[in-house]
């Protein structure tokens, strides 16, 4: 065996959760959030999440994320605010925007979000594993 392979002797896990972004999930709605809390926890994500987005931008202001993945309808400022501040503040972040619609349609609310920076939208209900595939297309 030679040198190049023995550097190569962790397992694929935890070579790749080297290398994953940290993410900052945004979701008001709790059985939904909880639901991807667990579903990045089991792929070994880097992950911070919040209930609203001022929660969400006091998180933001001590720790660095690669990624945020949000909610667009919620309480105490909307996903929409949160991108348009993280577009202005920390242009960096990748964002992805996720919605179920509201007094809108989901597509006019993900359409502004694209608008305001987010690289990739979903509309509500999604596949994870789309998520997943997504979020390794950005990040490739």
């Amino acid at each position: 065996m030679d040198l190049s392979q023995k550097s190569n002797t962790k397992p694929l896990s935890t070579r790749l959760s080297l290398q994953l972004p940290s993410i900052l999930l945004i979701e008001d709605d709790i059985s939904m959030r909880s639901m991807m809390i667990d579903f990045f926890t089991q792929k070994k994500f880097t992950l911070s999440a919040a209930s609203n987005g001022s929660e969400a931008l006091k998180l933001i202001q001590g720790k660095r994320f690669d990624l945020v993945i949000t909610d667009i309808i919620m309480d105490n400022q909307d996903g929409l605010e949160v991108i348009r501040v993280i577009k202005n503040s920390y242009p960096e972040i990748k964002v992805i925007a996720i919605s179920g619609g509201g007094k809108l349609s989901a597509e006019i609310y993900l359409k502004i979000a694209s608008l305001l920076g987010a690289i990739s939208i979903f509309q509500k209900p999604f596949s994870m594993n789309d998520l997943f595939n997504e979020i390794g297309n950005i990040f490739h």
